[in-house]
């Protein structure tokens, strides 16, 4: 998705602690470090917890690599050396979050471009469940300001679809997760 993080941005968002405001729990919350909750204000309650490692496969180097945090560092923020990533022979992992960018040409004529995010289970192959989001650029592509299209229209609610102007925007993926499976909490 246009305004979705990318890279390292992308594996440690799996791997931080959501924050919400009691009175706003229909709205989703920051994420961060799990360290944020004992310096931040009492308004402020973790909801959910990171995973405790991820997988990824490099489309580099075709590796699969195993991610985990540290959170000894008691650090209010994410610092170096905050996450470890280290080659795995054998996945651990029961799910598999799969993305498909949906490329329909006269759809992209009238600058409409879609994703498709697939959690699946990797035991049985069934798809647990599919996010289907469109986006509208209403410049039709003019950048001549410097202006990113795809990136306007991702952060505007009023051109996506589904829209949700409750959810932060750049977390789409970890959002839809999180409406799917559950991170085991506590251990």
């Amino acid at each position: 998705m246009a305004d979705e993080v990318t890279g390292d941005d992308y594996v440690k968002q799996f791997l931080v602690s959501e924050f919400i405001q009691p009175g706003l729990r229909q709205s989703r919350g920051n994420l961060g470090p799990p360290t944020i909750e004992k310096r931040s204000h009492p308004a402020i309650s973790i909801i959910r917890n990171g995973y405790a490692y991820i997988e990824y496969l490099d489309a580099k180097d075709k590796q699969r690599y195993r991610c985990t945090a540290d959170w000894s560092k008691d650090h209010p923020n994410w610092v170096p050396g905050q996450h470890r990533c280290e080659p795995v022979k054998q996945s651990r992992t029961r799910y598999a979050l799969d993305y498909e960018d949906i490329v329909n040409p006269a759809d992209r004529q009238l600058w409409v471009a879609g994703t498709r995010l697939k959690v699946i289970d990797k035991q049985s192959g069934e798809e647990v469940a599919v996010l289907t989001r469109f986006v509208w650029d209403s410049g039709f592509g003019v950048s001549t300001s410097g202006r990113l299209p795809w990136v306007y229209a991702s952060n505007s609610s009023s051109l996506s679809c589904p829209s949700d102007a409750s959810r932060p925007t750049s977390k789409h993926g970890r959002y839809f997760v999180d409406t799917v499976l559950i991170p085991k909490q506590g251990d």
